[in-house]
């Protein structure tokens, strides 16, 4: 193909893309350059050097010099916006040692290196910040999209959109009450993990996310120090190579009304930790185990609905279970187990409880006392707006060749 005519595909897969994420809700913050403001004229990104931000004074006086509205207070933030910022190999927006409120918004910001000389391959890194956002961005070739890290907290990344990103958004050492929530991150290739919390962070908010194919969707790495309080909730994570939640080594953190499809290792997997509630999931097609609970106690799971995995069909058969537990966890409370896709039936009471409990794998005696005859909710279908993903991901990889 000539540069022309692929030039010419890439253009008519991205306006295909465009219509399809118009009818049903795509990435935030643009992707070809421009951005549209609040009136919804379409505005082009200005290019800018990295921006590098080391104390509070120092924000104050770069605000000052480049003319960025607010002054920096809880009422007042410092508005960074519209900008196109190579990193040329290291951060492309860094800010340390700062409490001061501020918003980077509607931006494109990309790295493009793997092995930075200086800070920690983050595209936009947060060292020591309070009160930081990070809204309606493109955040594009970097090892971290995202990098939060030592004492950080009171943050927000919200809204953007992460793609050719190793690591979307990584919090890290200490890093806590960070809202990580309604952005996509789209991977053409399965490397990497979507969104990644560890050592000793704790209460953060991973909420309304949606995720594309990477190694790992949202990973809770506590090796080094548990991570404990932190939420997954409302996240839509589609064909990750290994798994769509992880939870190792790490106490008291929740997994709710996420769906999690196509995993090719398994949907759910919590290892080595304790008091992890994992409810009113929708689990379907895992190539293994739809949760696998594994020297792990204290554990409730329940009003989850699994569908297909570990190669289950209509019917129970024990080489193919969709779930394992090693350990003394809960697969019910209040007498509501699970909804198990092989396992619905028969129900001679209509209580809506099959009559007979659900046997897992795992240690003798694992099961599910009060299987679900019904799912809680409707199992969801696959989103319109995944096929606009696909799209758009082919069109890059097209530019690319």
């Amino acid at each position: 193909m000539t540069r022309r005519g692929g030039t010419r595909l890439v253009l008519a897969v991205i306006v295909l893309a465009a219509v399809v994420l118009s009818l049903y809700g795509g990435p935030a913050g643009g992707g070809s350059g421009v951005t549209s403001n609040e009136m919804g004229e379409l505005r082009a990104y200005t290019p800018h050097d990295p921006i590098r931000i080391n104390s509070d004074d120092e924000f104050d006086s770069i605000a000052q010099q480049e003319g960025w509205s607010g002054s920096g207070g809880y009422l007042s933030p410092y508005i960074i916006e519209n900008y196109e910022i190579d990193g040329h190999g290291d951060a492309a927006f860094y800010v340390g040692n700062t409490t001061r409120y501020f918003i980077l918004r509607n931006s494109h910001l990309y790295n493009f290196s793997a092995t930075p000389t200086r800070y920690n391959g983050g595209v936009v890194e947060f060292y020591n910040v309070q009160n930081g956002e990070v809204y309606g961005c493109n955040v594009t070739h970097g090892q971290y999209g995202v990098y939060i890290t030592s004492h950080s907290s009171k943050n927000r990344v919200e809204y953007s959109t992460f793609y050719n990103v190793t690591n979307g958004v990584y919090l890290h050492f200490y890093s806590s009450q960070t809202s990580v929530a309604h952005n996509e991150f789209l991977y053409g290739v399965h490397v990497g993990t979507a969104i990644t919390i560890s050592y000793y962070s704790d209460d953060n908010s991973i909420w309304y996310n949606t995720v594309d194919g990477p190694s790992a969707g949202v990973y809770i790495n506590g090796q080094s120090g548990g991570c404990t309080g932190n939420v997954i909730s409302r996240n839509e994570i589609y064909g990750t190579r290994d798994y769509g939640v992880y939870i190792y080594r790490s106490p008291g953190n929740r997994v709710e009304n996420n769906t999690i499809r196509n995993s090719m290792n398994e949907g759910i997997r919590v290892y080595i930790g304790s008091s992890t509630l994992i409810v009113n999931n929708s689990v379907i097609g895992s190539t293994g185990y739809g949760i696998d609970v594994n020297s792990a106690d204290n554990a409730i799971i329940y009003n989850n609905s699994l569908v297909n995995n570990n190669g289950a069909g209509d019917s129970y058969d024990p080489a193919h279970v969709q779930a394992t537990n090693n350990g003394t966890n809960q697969w019910y409370y209040k007498n509501r187990g699970n909804y198990w896709s092989d396992w619905t039936s028969p129900d001679s009471d209509n209580d809506g409880i099959v009559d007979d409990p659900y046997v897992l794998d795992g240690d003798p005696g694992s099961r599910d006392l009060y299987p679900l005859a019904e799912p809680s909710t409707p199992i969801p279908e696959m989103p319109p707006q995944l096929t606009a993903i696909a799209i758009i991901v082919l069109a890059y990889a097209v530019r690319r060749r």
